[in-house]
Order: structure tokens, then C-alpha cells, then sequence
């Protein structure tokens, strides 16, 4: 993905359009910072991709914290019905 943003980028990820590597780049960002991804060091020029897509009408209200059936924190982990963290559901090691 980045191979291919890095070589054709401009205001969006391939050229000026928004295109479907637009509609999965936002979240796919969102997701890597809640998961400790330091988003603005290593991918300076998706984060500024980010921002200008984000700043369309397009994009305006599609965070999960504006959806009203969002549970939980969204800088955190989600979570399920009954609020129980999905993290700790998982085992700290497998086999």
C-alpha cells in the first residue's frame, strides 16, 4: 500500500481524487493510533492525506464517536455489548 501511495500520491492517496484507498486509509490511521501506531513519525504524508480527507463534507461525521451506537472509548479498545473490554477476552499466550 504505502509503495504505491508514496509513488502516485497528491492531495489524496492515488492523485487529487478520493478513491477507495481514501475510504480505507481513515480508519485504517484511526485504528493504528488507538493501537500505539505513531502515525505522524513514520507516516507523515498519510497523516496529511488524513487531514485534507478529513476536512471534506464527504468525510465530516463518519468517526466512530459520532455514530450512535458506538460503545466504549474510542481512543481505547473497543467495546462489546454489557461493556466488557474485547481485549480480555483474548489469552496473553497462545499454546
Amino acid at each position: 500500500f504505502w509503495g504505491v501511495i508514496k509513488k502516485y500520491h497528491g492531495r489524496c492517496c492515488i492523485g487529487d481524487n478520493v478513491t477507495h484507498a481514501d475510504v480505507v486509509l481513515v480508519p485504517q490511521l484511526y485504528n493504528a493510533r488507538r493501537f500505539g501506531v505513531d502515525v505522524s513519525a513514520e507516516f507523515p504524508e498519510l497523516e496529511a492525506i488524513e487531514r485534507r480527507l478529513n476536512s471534506l463534507p464527504e468525510f465530516k461525521g463518519l468517526h466512530p464517536k459520532t455514530n450512535p451506537t458506538f460503545q466504549g472509548n474510542a481512543d481505547n479498545i473497543p467495546r462489546k455489548e454489557g461493556g466488557r473490554n474485547i481485549a480480555k477476552c483474548i489469552p496473553e499466550k497462545i499454546g
